[in-house]
């Protein structure tokens, strides 16, 4: 029997310090709530845990991001929606103009709330902002907002902001600028805006080599617009006499009248070149190109001028006319003219189809939002179960170890006196 080593009670005392150990632990994680309070706990699920709280939270803030954005896009889009109202006005304001019942007085009345609608479009445009930033209106250059809706850093949804000030609005498209300005240009070819054919000519000639085929050609240069009208038609009547072209021309029913000469009906009457295609109306001009016309005589002249359709009734000619080339913008509307009330429509059309595809960009990425919006709750909601498993602790087990380890140091404790007075016993020896 040895008394200066108790091998029993030191025994006793390392496992109930090991006992002790394990239900400080045990108590931590049920206060706590987590089975890994520190990397000795679970060096390899802390890392893995710590990964996925990356993610959770930044899955949690993009989806806040995203909410964000469309609120800043329906902003926007509710500001665009005033702008559209109008722009409609503007062009019911213009389309009233361009009728031939308003004279100018009457058209100044309308340009005056044209110029209120334009200031206030600008002053939409100006004063829309979300949290301080321009949503219609730029520097410059299309400018992009940025919503940053995931964890990484190219996780990003991104909408172009156009300015929309009427200076921006603008109708580019030259097809619809010459409309605007009084000539069509389709399949490649010239009419009047009654469908009409016509060919443009530079001005001072006639020759094939100077006839303008193309759109471009027909801005920013002075032109003659030779216009086609309907070929005569003489109703039986057949040019007999040969004095002269006026002679020649009256058996047909065509009389001088001032400078021209005019049908029964009072329709001027012209004459097409079938070779330059030039447009004379003048009757001096008639006479002499109808003395250069293939014929025996006068009447022979005249009657094939009919045959071939080039004596015609509502055919013109347009000289020194010149259409520009330069973008028209909203903020210089000027519908106090008929002219200028027309070109008003087609300005106000293609501010309208501006605003609109405005409009529907805003449309599309707040969609897109919201379906991101779902995929980010979705995913933060499974992260989230995956991080609880590893990082959480299980209650019911932690409880279970709290009673084992409890009973442990409780049974430690009484070994440990056991042992710490088994000893005493050498005493009986001195008895």
């Amino acid at each position: 029997m040895f008394i200066n080593t108790n091998v029993g009670a030191i025994n006793a005392h390392r496992n109930l310090g090991m006992n002790n150990t394990q239900l400080g632990k045990t108590m931590e994680k049920l206060s706590s709530g987590f089975r890994i309070n520190r990397a000795a706990d679970d060096a390899a699920g802390l890392a893995i845990s710590e990964k996925m709280r990356f993610q959770i939270n930044g899955l949690n803030q993009a989806s806040r991001n995203a909410q964000d954005g469309i609120s800043l896009l329906q902003t926007a889009e509710g500001a665009l929606t005033e702008v559209h109202s109008m722009l409609q006005r503007v062009n019911t304001l213009a389309n009233q103009a361009s009728n031939g019942t308003y004279q100018g007085t009457d058209r100044d009345k309308l340009q005056a709330e044209v110029n209120q609608l334009v200031k206030e479009i600008n002053n939409i445009t100006n004063s829309t902002k979300f949290n301080g930033v321009d949503l219609l209106k730029t520097s410059g250059a299309d400018q992009k907002i940025n919503f940053q809706v995931g964890t990484e850093s190219s996780n990003v949804i991104n909408i172009d902001i156009k300015d929309m000030s009427t200076d921006s609005m603008t109708l580019t498209d030259k097809s619809k600028m010459l409309q605007a300005q009084g000539l069509k240009f389709e399949g490649g070819k010239f009419t009047d805006l009654e469908g009409n054919a016509v060919k443009v000519y530079k001005t001072g000639s006639t020759a094939s080599a100077d006839e303008i085929k193309t759109l471009d050609d027909a801005f920013d240069q002075a032109i003659d617009i030779h216009t086609s009208g309907k070929a005569f038609n003489a109703k039986g009547a057949t040019a007999t006499d040969t004095t002269d072209a006026k002679s020649a021309l009256a058996d047909l029913g065509i009389k001088l009248d001032g400078t021209n000469y005019k049908t029964a009906n009072g329709e001027v009457l012209s004459f097409v070149d079938g070779t330059t295609g030039a447009v004379l109306t003048d009757a001096t001009a008639i006479d002499t190109a109808l003395a250069g016309v293939t014929g025996a005589d006068i009447a022979a002249k005249v009657n094939k001028a009919v045959t071939d359709g080039n004596l015609q009734t509502g055919a013109s000619a347009k000289a020194n006319v010149t259409y520009s080339s330069a973008a028209k913008k909203v903020t210089d509307l000027d519908i106090t003219s008929e002219q200028g009330a027309r070109e008003a429509i087609a300005v106000v059309e293609a501010a309208i189809d501006q605003v609109s595809s405005q409009r529907a960009n805003f449309g599309a990425v707040q969609n897109r939002l919201e379906h991101t919006i779902n995929n980010l709750g979705v995913n933060s909601e499974n992260l989230s179960a995956s991080e609880s498993r590893i990082r959480n602790a299980d209650m019911a087990k932690e409880m279970t170890d709290l009673t084992r380890n409890q009973i442990l140091v409780q049974a430690g404790t009484a070994m440990l006196a056991q042992a710490n007075s088994a000893p005493q016993s050498v005493l009986k020896l001195l008895g």
